[in-house]
C-alpha cells in the first residue's frame, strides 16, 4: 500500500512532455541568430548579401563589406550577444515552479523497552508543494522577460558603437588613401619640376644651388608621402582590429568623401534622436523597473506550503493520511526595502533618460552647428581657392619656363597648391565624420553618402 500511495502521489505532481518539442537551448540559439541577423537601418539593404569571411576578401574593401565583416567577427559584438542569451536562460529557470519536498520521518526505535530495536518502528511519510501566490510566478516571468529585452537593447547600443568605430575608421582609409594620390601628384610635379632646373643648371641658366632646393622640395614630399602611407597602415590595423583579425589582405579603399550638401533642419533630427536605441530602450527599462516594483510587492505575501502523507501505526497495524498547511509569518521581514529601492529605481529611471535625452541634444547641435560651419568653408574652397591656386601654379610654371619667373615663385605656387588641397582634405574629412555622427545619433542615414 505505501508503494501504490507514493507513485500515486508523484503521479498527480505537474509534468510536461518534451517529446518532439524543441530544447531550451535550441530555442535561444534560433532567438540569438535572429537578433543578430536583423540590424539598424545604417546597414543598408543589402547588408545580408555581403561576405563575411575575411579570408574570402578581394583587394578591394568596401563599406559594407567592412560591416558585415565587422558585425560578424568582432568580439565585444558577440559578447553582447551572449549576454543575451544569459538572460534568455534566466527567465527560463525564473519561469520555474518550486520543487516538492519529501518528508521521511520515523520514530519509537533504537530506545528503551518496548521501543527497543525496530519492533515498535512508525514512520511518517509526507509531500509538500510551495504554492505561490499573488501571481510571483508570472511576474518573475515578466521581469525576467524585460531583463532579455533591455540585453536587446543593449547589444543594439554595442552595434551601433561598432558600426561608429568602423564608420570613422573607414572615413579616415579614404582620406588616407587620397592624401596619398594628392602627394603622389605634388611629388609628380616636384620630380618635373627638378628635371626642368637641372637642365637649367646644365646649361648655365641657374646656379646649382636652386638644384639644391629643388632636391631638397622632392625628398619633403617623398618624406610627406611615407609620412602618409604609414597613417594608412595604422588605419588598416585598426579596421583589422575591428574584424577580429590581426592582418588584413585589402589595399584599396572604394568609395568617397562626400563634399557639402543641403541638411535637413536640425529640429527635424532632433525627433529623430528617438530612433537612437541609448533612448529608445528607456521605454522598456521603465516598464522592467515597474516589473521589479509588482514583483516586490507580491513578495509581501507569504507562500504557504500545502503536503500529504501518511503514517503506519505499529500497534494496530493501521494507516492514517494527513494533510497540513505551514504559512510563513511577516513578523521581522514585510519586504519593505525591496519595495522602496523598487520606488526609487522608478524615479531614478526618469532622471536617467532626461540626461540621456539632453546629453544626445547637445552633442547633435553641436555637430550641426559644426557642419554648418565646415559647409562654407568647403564651398569657398571648391568654388575659388582650389580653382585659383591651380591656375596661378599654371600660369608661374608656365612663364617659369619662359624666364618671367624666378624659381622661388614656382616653389611658392606648388606649396601654395599643396596647402590649399591638404587642407581641403582635412576639411573633407571633418565633413563626413561630423555626418557619419550625427547619422548614429539618429541612427538613420542622411541622403548622399561617402561609400
Amino acid at each position: 500500500m505505501e508503494k501504490a500511495f507514493l507513485i500515486a502521489i508523484f503521479a498527480i505532481l505537474p509534468f510536461k512532455s518534451v517529446i518532439g518539442a524543441p530544447s531550451p537551448i535550441d530555442l535561444i540559439t534560433q532567438n540569438s541568430r535572429q537578433i543578430s541577423q536583423s540590424r539598424s537601418p545604417l546597414f543598408g539593404d543589402n547588408y545580408g548579401a555581403q561576405v563575411l569571411s575575411p579570408s574570402e576578401m578581394t583587394d578591394t574593401l568596401s563599406f559594407q563589406t567592412a560591416l558585415a565583416l565587422s558585425t560578424t567577427n568582432n568580439p565585444q559584438l558577440q559578447a553582447a550577444l551572449y549576454t543575451i542569451r544569459l538572460t534568455q536562460a534566466e527567465s527560463i529557470q525564473q519561469s520555474m515552479s518550486p520543487n516538492p519536498e519529501l518528508d521521511i520521518e520515523v520514530e519509537n526505535f533504537a530506545g528503551t523497552g518496548e521501543f527497543g530495536g525496530l519492533g515498535a518502528l512508525e514512520s511518517v511519510i509526507s509531500i509538500g508543494q510551495q504554492i505561490e501566490i499573488s501571481g510571483k510566478r508570472w511576474k518573475r516571468i515578466e521581469a525576467a522577460d524585460y531583463r532579455t529585452n533591455l540585453a536587446i537593447w543593449d547589444y543594439r547600443v554595442k552595434e551601433l558603437e561598432i558600426y561608429s568605430a568602423v564608420t570613422e575608421c573607414y572615413i579616415q582609409l579614404i582620406a588616407a588613401q587620397n592624401e596619398i594620390y594628392m602627394t603622389e601628384e605634388i611629388l609628380s610635379l616636384a620630380e618635373n619640376f627638378r628635371t626642368n632646373v637641372e637642365k637649367r643648371v646644365s646649361a648655365g641658366k641657374l646656379s646649382p644651388s636652386a638644384l639644391s632646393r629643388a632636391e631638397v622640395e622632392v625628398m619633403r614630399t617623398n618624406m610627406e608621402l611615407k609620412r602618409t602611407k604609414r597613417i594608412l597602415e595604422e588605419k588598416r590595423i585598426h579596421m583589422a582590429a575591428l574584424f577580429g583579425e590581426n592582418k588584413l589582405s585589402f589595399s584599396v579603399i572604394s568609395g568617397e568623401l562626400v563634399s557639402a550638401r543641403p541638411l535637413p533642419p536640425v529640429e527635424k533630427l532632433t525627433g529623430l534622436l528617438e530612433n537612437n536605441p541609448k533612448l529608445a530602450r528607456w521605454a522598456t527599462e521603465r516598464a522592467y523597473r515597474n516589473s521589479i516594483l509588482k514583483l516586490a510587492n507580491a513578495s509581501r505575501i507569504m507562500d504557504p506550503i500545502i503536503s500529504a502523507g501518511f503514517k503506519n501505526i505499529q500497534d494496530t497495524g493501521d494507516i492514517a493520511f494527513s494533510v497540513g498547511v505551514s504559512i510563513p509569518l511577516p513578523v521581522f521581514n514585510r519586504n519593505e526595502g525591496s519595495i522602496l529601492k523598487a520606488t526609487e529605481s522608478i524615479t531614478q529611471s526618469n532622471w536617467e533618460e532626461s540626461s540621456v535625452r539632453t546629453q544626445l541634444q547637445s552633442e547633435l547641435e553641436s555637430a550641426y552647428i559644426l557642419l554648418i560651419q565646415l559647409e562654407d568653408e568647403i564651398l569657398g574652397y571648391e568654388k575659388k581657392l582650389i580653382p585659383e591656386s591651380e591656375l596661378a601654379y599654371d600660369i608661374v610654371s608656365k612663364d617659369y619656363t619662359q624666364g618671367k619667373f624666378g624659381f622661388l615663385e614656382v616653389l611658392d605656387a606648388e606649396r601654395m597648391l599643396f596647402d590649399i588641397k591638404h587642407y581641403y582634405l582635412d576639411l573633407l574629412l571633418e565633413y563626413n565624420l561630423a555626418i557619419a555622427y550625427v547619422e548614429i545619433l539618429i541612427n538613420e542615414k542622411l541622403s548622399g553618402s561617402y561609400n
